[in-house]
Formats: C-alpha cells, sequence, structure tokens
C-alpha cells in the first residue's frame, strides 16, 4: 500500500508541474498576439501600453483628442449655406466625413437680356412683341435679374406700332378711313328693289357686309307645271292629287304664275278617280280564311267569311285581269282554287274561283288552331311559285293583294317552340317581311277581324300590327253585319 500510495504522490506533483508550464506559455502567446495592434507591444517577454496616433487632415496635425471645423463642400451657390461639422481625432481617425477646411458662397449671377447684360437685382424693360397692329397698344413689363435668372416673359427689347392697312373691295383699293358704296346682291329678282350700304375701311377691315359694286333688277320669271313653261302672270288648273281615294274625291284649284311661282300648292295637272274597277294592270287577289274551332260561335253560317267574299267575287268576276285564290287555314290548310283543278293557286277563271268558293262552303267544318304563320307562309309558296313572278320577268304591272280574315288571337308553333304573341304582332314581323319578299314591292297584306266577341285588344293589336307591316290596311268588323271587301281593297288599291 505504501508504495502505491508513492508512486501516485510522485506522478500528482509532475503534472502539477506541467500544467503551470503550459499556463505559462499560453500566456506568452496571447501577449503576442496582442501586440500585434497599435495599442500593445511586447518587449523581452513584457507587455507594454503604445501612445495614441494623432491625426492628419489637409496638411494640419492634429493630437489625440484635438477637434477641427470641417466642410462639407468649399464653396456653394449663391442663397446657399456652407454645411461644417467639428470633428475629434482618435488614435490617428477623424470621427467625421467632411473634406474641406473652408467653405464661401459664390456671388450672385447676372442675366442675358438680347445681348445686353443685366447684373442681380437690376430690372429691364421688355416688350411683348416688336410690333403690334395698328391701333392697339404696346405691352411692356419689368423684367428683374435674381441670380442670373429674369422675372417675366416678354422678349423684346422695343415695340413700334405698325400703320393702318388699306382695304381691297372687288379689286380696288380702299385706304383706312375711306368707304365705298356696296349692294346686297348683283341681280334682285322681279318685284324686288335693290339693297345697299356704306362700307367704311378701318385698318384693312370693311365695315358692313354687302358684296356687290351694283346691282340690277330682273325681269318677271315663268313658271314650270308638269314640264310645261307657263309664262308670268298667267293661270292653270291644278289638282290637289292624282287620283281621288276612298275618302277624298278629285280636288282642284286655279293657281297664277307670279314671276316664277304659283300662288297655290296643288301639284298635279289631272286627276284620275279611283275604284277598284279602275285598276288595269295584272291583279291577284289571295283570301287567307280562318277555320278554326272558335268560329262555330262567330261565324257559324259562313255570314262573314263567305258571303264577303262572293260579294267581292261576283262584282269583279268579269274583269279579265284579275286573278284569284283562296286557302282556309286552321289544323289543316287548303287550297280550293288548285283542288278545283288551277294549275296554280291563283286562276283568272271565274268558273274555277266558283267552284272553289262552293267547295269551301260545302266542306268547311270549324275545328283547330288559329296558326297565323301557316297562312302566311302559304300565300308565300303561292306568291313565290306563280309562273307570273318568275326571277326577272314578272308580269307588268303585277301586283298581289292578300286578305287575312280571322276571329281571334294566333297559335302558332316554330321547332323554337309556340310563338309569343303577346298584346304586339312583333314576332310576326319577320314573317311579314318574308311574304313581301316573294315579290318585292309588289304585295300589300290586308287583315280583317270579325266576331271578336269580348271586344279583347289583342287580335285587334295583332291584325292591325301585321297589316301595318304588310302596308295594307285592317278592318274590325266585329260590329258590322258583313265585311265590306271592296272598301278594304280600295283602301289599299287607292290609299
Amino acid at each position: 500500500m505504501s508504495r502505491r500510495y508513492s508512486f501516485f504522490k510522485i506522478s500528482f506533483s509532475k503534472i502539477k508541474r506541467a500544467l503551470i508550464f503550459c499556463s505559462a506559455f499560453l500566456v506568452l502567446l496571447f501577449y503576442q498576439n496582442c501586440a500585434q495592434n497599435d495599442s500593445w507591444t511586447i518587449e523581452n517577454n513584457k507587455v507594454a501600453v503604445m501612445a495614441p496616433k494623432s491625426c492628419l487632415f489637409n496638411g494640419q496635425t492634429l493630437s489625440e483628442g484635438q477637434t477641427i471645423t470641417t466642410y462639407q463642400n468649399s464653396s456653394v451657390p449663391y442663397g446657399q449655406s456652407c454645411l461644417s461639422q467639428v470633428e475629434t481625432c482618435t488614435n490617428g481617425v477623424l470621427s467625421g466625413s467632411y473634406t474641406f477646411p473652408s467653405c464661401s458662397v459664390n456671388p450672385p449671377a447676372s442675366c442675358t437680356f438680347n445681348g445686353q447684360t443685366i447684373a442681380h437685382g437690376q430690372t429691364v424693360t421688355a416688350s411683348q412683341a416688336s410690333t403690334v397692329p395698328y391701333g392697339q397698344s404696346c405691352s411692356s413689363e419689368n423684367r428683374t435679374c435674381n441670380n442670373g435668372t429674369l422675372s417675366g416673359t416678354y422678349a423684346f427689347s422695343s415695340c413700334t406700332p405698325g400703320a393702318p392697312a388699306s382695304c381691297l373691295f372687288n379689286g380696288v383699293t380702299i385706304p383706312s378711313g375711306q368707304t365705298v358704296t356696296a349692294s346686297q346682291a348683283s341681280t334682285v329678282p322681279y318685284g324686288h328693289s335693290c339693297s345697299s350700304e356704306v362700307r367704311t375701311c378701318t385698318n384693312g377691315t370693311l365695315s358692313g357686309t354687302f358684296a356687290f359694286s351694283s346691282c340690277s333688277v330682273t325681269p318677271p320669271a315663268s313658271c314650270t307645271f308638269n314640264g310645261q313653261t307657263i309664262p308670268h302672270g298667267q293661270t292653270i288648273t291644278a289638282y290637289q292629287a292624282p287620283a281621288a281615294t276612298m275618302t277624298q274625291a278629285c280636288v282642284s284649284q286655279v293657281e297664277t304664275c307670279t314671276n316664277g311661282s304659283f300662288n297655290g300648292n296643288y301639284a298635279y295637272a289631272s286627276c284620275a278617280s279611283c275604284t277598284v274597277s279602275n285598276v288595269s294592270t295584272m291583279a291577284k287577289i289571295l283570301f287567307l280564311v280562318d277555320t278554326s274551332g272558335s268560329n262555330t260561335s262567330t261565324d257559324p253560317s259562313n255570314t262573314y267569311r263567305l258571303g264577303s267574299i262572293n260579294t267581292f267575287f261576283n262584282t269583279y268576276k268579269s274583269k279579265n285581269n284579275f286573278y284569284w285564290g283562296l286557302i282556309s287555314f286552321g289544323d289543316t290548310d287548303v287550297d280550293y282554287v288548285s283542288q278545283a283543278g288551277s294549275a296554280s293557286t291563283f286562276t283568272s277563271s271565274s268558273t274555277v274561283m266558283q267552284n272553289a268558293i262552293t267547295s269551301f262552303s260545302a266542306g268547311t267544318i270549324a275545328f283547330g288552331l288559329t296558326p297565323y304563320l301557316s297562312a302566311m307562309q302559304d300565300a308565300q309558296r303561292a306568291i313565290t311559285n306563280d309562273p307570273d313572278n318568275t326571277s326577272g320577268n314578272r308580269a307588268s304591272g303585277l301586283k298581289y293583294y292578300v286578305v287575312l280574315m280571322s276571329d281571334g288571337v294566333p297559335s302558332d308553333f316554330t321547332p323554337a317552340g309556340a310563338i309569343s304573341y303577346t298584346t304586339t304582332s312583333a314576332n310576326y314581323t319577320p314573317y311579314v317581311n318574308a311574304l313581301l319578299g316573294a315579290a318585292p314591292g309588289a304585295v300589300t297584306l290586308d287583315t280583317v277581324l270579325y266576331g271578336n266577341q269580348n271586344a279583347s285588344t289583342v287580335p285587334v293589336n295583332m291584325l292591325s300590327g301585321i297589316a301595318s307591316d304588310g302596308h295594307g290596311v285592317f278592318t274590325d268588323s266585329t260590329n258590322l253585319s258583313t265585311i265590306n271587301i271592296n272598301n278594304l281593297m280600295q283602301k289599299t288599291v287607292c290609299p
């Protein structure tokens, strides 16, 4: 035990001496590193503190802690102030960043005006223009120089008023202040007087507006009426319209030519009486007749429909230029003229038309809906396929008169669904236009309402709107004993 303890005792002493040696070595390394800065030094393994460094500014040496005033710039523009700061020397480094030992303020700059030097604070009188027109005054202002900048905007050193300008009138020079007599026109109509005025020249501008040097009165003018020359003072008989209408007979008046104008306003040299019987060109009349189920109560005996068609047909069936067509529309549309043996929907044969009317009277059954659209499309096809309406070869003067007769509102369907009629005919306008387009400018569509027992405004609005779109006439015969197709046609033929 004693030997082992002795061994550990010896070993501990050696370890202690080794630790003391290592500590001394580390302290020596620390001081050697610190000696590398400016404040420390090691000599003979001893640490010494060095004296602080001085500063150098613009050739001047400053000791530690000494201060000096420095400036940001050596000079500043007129009106500005020098910026300075106090810097302190600390171990060779000044605390600030300004680099100049002194600073001065520059003197104010002078100005230049049209080659003339204007000192700061002095003024010069300037003009707005070098010259002004006669009668005007020169405008000037005082411009003051402020450190190289002149106040104001006028740019001229002097101004001279101009001399008054002369005037020119029809090639003649009129000096300022003189006058000339001018006329309003070179000639005036018969019965008028020449008008003149005195115009004065003032600095290049003539007063007044009359532009002619002289004026003469022309002789009375003659008149022209329908290509005929009517001398001044003579008379003619003129008519208000070229033809009479259903409600207006021919009206005439005697008009006198006075210096190129008539004292009346009637424009026609003649007036023709106008009736359906006087129609001389080819006329094709197509009846579109409603056979919907409501006719069992509105027209059970065909009084309105068949009776009115018979009356009109019997009146004009002898006219060779009239062609006839009869189509019923309902759940089934029937072309009675074609069914009676005609090659087309229209026939000039009174026999064929009479057979069609008879067939319609015998075979009509009131049943189904009221398809306006179907009826108009039937009429469109009939006109399109008419041999007298071939492309580019329409018969001269040909007119189509379509008469649609119904007792109520429509009930139409398209692939898109039911056509809404609401209270106007607007939804039917495209179909009316398509019908008129079958013979542009030659088709009219009249409409007739009968049996409107409830006095509803809807069918009135519908059928009147369709007639308006079709350039035709609407008739409401609900309170009449029959439909007067002659009066209806007369309004269409003689609008």
